[in-house]
């Protein structure tokens, strides 16, 4: 079985790649308000994923620690967007469309990453309880 920091430095590195990706296409096709807006959540949404991931991948899959740490890591995902919501409302220069639709997509695609690394499948979230 491969150990879990390697998987988490795998997931790591893609996970990086891919919001430096998106940020420098912030660069490239928005104003100043939406670049910071995707600055922003691009900063909440890589360290939250890269955290969440990191407690998701030391749990055996299928069991009730990976659950806690699944269900626990969804309401914490919904909780950003919530708490972005309110500081964009607050802030004149940050573009609020851009800001919460890059955190809900970033937060989207790396949680689909999560679970291409996790390998996630039907028969394994179910192998503790085959045969009964």
């Amino acid at each position: 079985m491969e150990r879990a920091g390697s998987r988490w430095l795998r997931y790591a590195l893609l996970a990086t790649t891919l919001t430096a990706l998106v940020v420098a296409g912030g660069w490239i096709g928005f104003d100043d308000p939406a670049r910071r807006g995707v600055n922003l959540a691009a900063a909440i949404a890589l360290p939250l994923q890269l955290v969440l991931f990191a407690l998701l991948v030391v749990q055996k899959t299928g069991s009730i620690g990976f659950l806690v740490v699944w269900v626990g890591s969804t309401l914490l995902r919904i909780l950003a967007i919530g708490a972005a919501a309110l500081l964009v409302q607050a802030r004149d220069d940050l573009d609020p469309m851009a800001t919460l639709l890059t955190l809900a997509g970033l937060l989207f695609v790396l949680l689909l990453l999560e679970l291409r690394e996790l390998r996630i499948t039907k028969t394994s979230l179910n192998e503790d309880t085959e045969g009964r």
